[in-house]
């Protein structure tokens, strides 16, 4: 590929028997341009040849001398001003619970207390969804964020907590409905499908666990997670016995075991001699899936009957 200089430019431009011409189309786009873009560019000379309208480019500015100084003009951008939001109430909320940590957990926690008292009374409900839903899909904190939900529904003289427990209590009332929800994806027909089957998969057992954090930490009431962990348990021996409900066996089986270990860890650190009877009939229904075998049920696989083992014997 040849290439051209600046000096083969001006060469060109010198040794012409006539001057250099554009056509005025040309250097009306170019005008156009150089506005667009806060380019100064000195107007053309016009020539008088026998080309009529066309137009010369000299390459100049006047009272310029160096022979560049049209091509490499120095732009003048405009700045950009951005106003800074004045609802950032949530912002500032979000990047206090991402930032929050053991080590730093009592001053995250003012911090977000004073942004959630400052957040108008027509804006909490909104608020207030962000936090749970921040606070409910976050495996890896769950504990921490229980902690801090429970804190929030004590500030009953600086907030109305009731928004707060409302959430929580519709969170609750549908989150069984969530198991039922579980529709396996073949990734061979469906790869993207599938890949949002295991992010949904994810995120509703992290749920899992802080429902069972905020149990251990006297929020939702034992009767209560025992009634959601009695409908989970009668929606998986349903679909045992359906034919081509393996995968959703197993998936929903993931959430008990997660649920039912967790609370058998609380049941012992609380050293609980007197058992709840719903917990009974739910240890002795998890004592015969354990005992099952995998050609029993429909769709049952060995995978779902360890966790029951491994439940069992941890009891």
């Amino acid at each position: 590929m040849k290439y051209y200089t600046l000096d083969d430019y001006t060469k060109i431009r010198t040794s012409a028997d006539d001057p250099i011409t554009v056509d005025s189309s040309v250097t009306t786009l170019l005008e156009k341009l150089s506005n667009e873009l806060g380019i100064s560019i000195a107007p053309p000379t016009h020539s008088h040849g026998h080309h009529g309208h066309s137009q010369n480019y000299s390459g100049r500015r006047p009272g310029r001398k160096s022979e560049d100084s049209w091509i490499q003009p120095k732009v003048q951008f405009k700045v950009t001003k951005i106003e800074k939001d004045t609802t950032s109430t949530m912002n500032e909320i979000r990047t206090c619970l991402n930032k929050m940590s053991v080590k730093n957990f009592e001053t995250s926690k003012n911090t977000l207390l004073e942004w959630v008292r400052k957040t108008t009374e027509d804006k909490l409900c909104i608020v207030a969804q962000n936090i749970f839903d921040i606070a409910s899909t976050n495996k890896f904190f769950s504990e921490m964020y229980a902690e801090i939900y429970k804190v929030l529904l004590e500030q009953k003289e600086d907030l109305d907590v009731e928004i707060f427990r409302n959430i929580l209590q519709k969170f609750l009332t549908e989150f069984t409905d969530t198991m039922r929800d579980i529709k396996y994806v073949d990734p061979a027909n469906n790869y993207d499908a599938f890949c949002d089957y295991n992010k949904k998969n994810d995120a509703r057992r992290a749920t899992s666990l802080f429902i069972i954090n905020l149990t251990k930490k006297g929020v939702i009431e034992s009767s209560t997670f025992l009634t959601i962990l009695r409908n989970i348990f009668d929606i998986v021996e349903l679909y045992m016995n359906e034919t081509g409900r393996l995968n959703e066996v197993e998936e929903i089986t993931e959430n008990i075991f997660l649920l039912v270990s967790e609370y058998i860890k609380f049941l012992k650190q609380e050293d609980k001699k007197e058992k709840d009877n719903e917990w009974v009939k739910l240890a002795e229904q998890i004592k015969v899936f354990a005992g099952l075998k995998a050609k029993e049920r429909a769709s049952l696989s060995s995978r779902a009957i360890f966790k029951y083992t491994d439940l069992l014997e941890s009891m």
